[in-house]
């Protein structure tokens, strides 16, 4: 498949769910209409949102001050990688809670150092799951935007299922 958007291009072979799969984040991350050449065809959403974290259990993950769209996280991750960890966690609130599909580098720091995890240098953190294709990055310096890919979208939905778990559910209003 190849598609040129602009001096933006796009080129893949493979599988065809793969192939449609980054296309569709490729897609995103241009945020215009594309014209393909050759190869014409209907995409779906590669993240069903069928399938994610309901979002009023979500919201124990995350702390929104009112009047600002900063998202910060309740709990500061632990292992090797704090910072990245959090980043995927971020990503996914933002994804999830606020349909912002690329999240700019910029508010991604700012969202690190509420959640009391300030770092100097986004790319150098995150450059395992950069390796690993779970994070795209479009753009250079505080210009670039950050997205989860669908690999990393279902493993950082999954991590964040598990820590649903530990926080109780709200009581029900029935009477």
């Amino acid at each position: 498949m190849r598609v040129r958007l602009g001096k933006d291009s796009f080129e893949a072979e493979g599988p065809p769910g793969l192939v449609i799969q980054q296309f569709e984040i490729f897609r995103s991350m241009a945020g215009k209409d594309l014209v393909t050449s050759g190869h014409a065809s209907s995409f779906s959403d590669p993240l069903p949102s069928q399938a994610s974290p309901s979002p009023t259990r979500l919201h124990h993950l995350f702390h929104t001050e009112a009047g600002s769209s900063i998202l910060r996280l309740r709990f500061i991750p632990e292992g090797k990688n704090p910072q990245a960890q959090a980043t995927l966690f971020l990503l996914l609130g933002y994804k999830e809670l606020q349909g912002t599909q690329e999240v700019p580098v910029l508010l991604l720091k700012q969202s690190l150092a509420q959640s009391s995890l300030a770092i100097g240098r986004l790319d150098r953190v995150l450059i395992g799951y950069l390796k690993d294709k779970w994070i795209l990055k479009a753009g250079r310096g505080k210009g670039g935007r950050y997205a989860l890919t669908t690999v990393g979208w279902k493993e950082t939905k999954n991590r964040a299922q598990e820590l649903e778990a530990l926080f109780p559910s709200p009581p029900s209003n029935k009477a």
